[in-house]
């Protein structure tokens, strides 16, 4: 038979270890209708915490969205809690923010979550991650080339906001809403293997389930494991950091000599930039130029870096009128270049495409390109294998044909993958990584000049 007090003494020790007291503390939850999240405040009922739940309607899913409003909201009632709840407008704040709507809706969400605690004075936000949450995370960062913190899977507490049902599997959820009738909806998208968190859950970690007896201890081991070696390195790298790193108004100034002095000064400067949403490999490329000619930028998907001749700026993307160089990571959706705007899209589906033939938009096969690509204006000796065609061509050439006014040819943009360039923006598509009949992924490209 259940028991349901089992799973309940279990939370409360584990949220007390995260929060000594919690009883006397003000918890908001974010609910969303979801198994995870209902079980969640469940729990907090029976836990004699004060708690009260905030709701996000993303204006997604139509009808099943207002649903799951409705849901939340009908157990906040059932509990005598308070109940907030919002609606976004996701898609139209995606293009605005230049983000991949799961990158909007988190932002969206966490920062109403921030204020509204802060306005309301609740001590902590709660969320209703759970381990197998984790180990995916983990597992994901891994495959973006993550460093050691990224390993840690999610973060247990992170500033007021903290993770509870972190002790629990998924299995263990579910056996809990079943014996409690605990009700809950089911988002569509979840079963969807397009998405690579669900592709690994319910392809890649069941195979690594039978490998591995004890796999769940061993990955808990592991997590905890990394979260010490982070802490660690954390505490090594700060004191260094503080030497080489100056906030300003605008952003942050890292002094190059400072930061070069020390070793391993490649992983420090990751170090400083992954708080800012910058890759890896845009990192990388980074630290490459710093003994070169001053003005390169590398962007992310909020800040860009701009190469000095002793320093690194980085600012906020608002404050940058123009850049030269762009890295675009698989997630960005747009990127204004002083008027002219690049619309960027992934489309799981290629069969659900209507194809642009006009030279304004292009398509490739996105697991042939080489994330993050590179977008720039043309540079003398630029050449390219135009598609369909198998011998090369210089792109000087291409737009003398196209008959490119002189001070136009200044202004034209190109895109590369590694080293190669793809796309002539407004008149010529790469035959590297063109759309072949295997294509499963297809990377869109739209170029929307200022004229238009």
């Amino acid at each position: 038979m259940y028991n349901q007090n089992e799973i309940i003494r279990r939370f409360q020790e584990y949220a007390s270890s995260l929060v000594p007291e919690l009883q006397k503390k003000r918890v908001l939850l974010a609910v969303s209708g979801g198994m995870d999240s209902m079980a969640m405040a469940w729990l907090f009922s029976q836990s004699s915490i004060y708690f009260a739940v905030a709701h996000c309607n993303f204006s997604l899913r139509g009808e099943a969205s207002v649903q799951d409003s409705i849901l939340v909201k009908d157990m906040a009632q059932e509990f005598s809690v308070p109940f907030f709840c919002t609606t976004f407008n996701t898609s139209d704040q995606s293009k605005l923010l230049g983000m991949s709507i799961q990158e909007t809706a988190r932002h969206l969400r966490y920062s109403w979550l921030k204020q509204l605690a802060d306005e309301n004075h609740f001590d902590f936000i709660a969320t209703g991650h759970h381990l197998d949450d984790s180990i995916e995370t983990a597992f994901i960062n891994l495959l973006r080339g993550t460093g050691v913190k990224g390993l840690a899977g999610i973060p247990a507490i992170n500033g007021k906001i903290i993770r509870p049902l972190l002790f629990a599997t998924r299995d263990e959820i579910e056996l809990l809403v079943q014996n409690c009738n605990i009700p809950f909806r089911t988002d569509a998208s979840n079963h969807s293997d397009v998405y690579l968190r669900n592709n690994l859950r319910n392809n890649i970690i069941p195979l690594l389930k039978n490998l591995r007896q004890g796999y769940y201890g061993t990955m808990k081991s592991f997590l905890q494991r990394m979260q010490s070696t982070a802490d660690v390195l954390d505490k090594f790298t700060q004191a260094i950091i503080a030497e080489s790193v100056t906030t300003t108004k605008e952003g942050i100034t890292i002094n190059i000599n400072n930061l070069l002095q020390h070793g391993h000064s490649e992983l420090l400067l990751y170090e400083i930039l992954k708080d800012y949403n910058f890759h890896p490999q845009v990192c990388g490329q980074l630290f490459q130029t710093l003994s070169g000619q001053p003005g390169k930028m590398f962007g992310s998907t909020t800040h860009t870096a701009i190469k000095d001749r002793e320093e690194i700026f980085v600012l906020p993307k608002a404050a940058v009128i123009e850049q030269s160089v762009y890295y675009i990571e698989e997630s960005l959706t747009v990127v204004d270049v002083g008027g002219n705007v690049f619309r960027l899209e992934l489309i799981e589906n290629k069969e659900a495409i209507a194809f642009d033939k006009s030279n304004q938009t292009a398509y490739f096969d996105a697991d042939r390109l080489a994330f993050p690509l590179t977008l720039r204006k043309t540079a003398i000796g630029d050449s390219f294998v135009p598609l369909g065609m198998k011998g090369r061509k210089k792109v000087s050439d291409l737009l003398v044909e196209r008959k490119v006014p002189l001070h136009r040819k200044k202004e034209v943009w190109v895109l590369l993958s590694g080293e190669s360039i793809v796309w002539i923006a407004g008149f010529q598509t790469s035959q590297v990584a063109c759309i072949a009949p295997n294509t499963q992924r297809v990377f869109k490209a739209s170029w929307l000049p200022e004229s238009k």
